[in-house]
């Protein structure tokens, strides 16, 4: 993916947090990433818990990019309780994306954080 097209996409993520917590919006509690394994480890239900990667080439363009955004579940939700698309930064989103990505599906390479917990 264009990094370009990437830091857009970060820049909304953020966009659609302030506007959650500007409007006082009610939202599901987001566990820290960063502490997923030490969570399971403590929890006393794994004997064996490890972390591990996962890398994928899939195909692409602006029109993913802006679908996989729209995908998140509290974009959804966002939308259907009346916050409009350019509030969230969705059209600065998709201009970023034809700009960079234009329409024809190009590699991208994507990877995946698994954790793995064996009982």
């Amino acid at each position: 993916m264009d990094w370009e097209a990437e830091e857009a996409l970060v820049t909304f993520r953020a966009r659609v947090d302030a506007v959650e917590e500007a409007r006082e919006l009610p939202r599901k509690r987001r566990w820290s990433k960063e502490e997923h394994l030490h969570r399971m480890r403590a929890s006393g239900h794994f004997r064996y818990v490890r972390e591990t990667w996962v890398h994928s080439i899939e195909m692409g363009n602006a029109e993913r990019l802006v679908g996989l955004a729209r995908s998140h579940g509290s974009i959804g939700v966002l939308l259907r309780q009346g916050v409009g698309e350019a509030e969230l930064g969705l059209g600065d989103l998709r201009v970023t994306a034809e700009r960079t990505l234009g329409d024809e599906p190009r590699p991208w390479l994507l990877s995946y954080t698994v954790r793995i917990g064996v009982k």
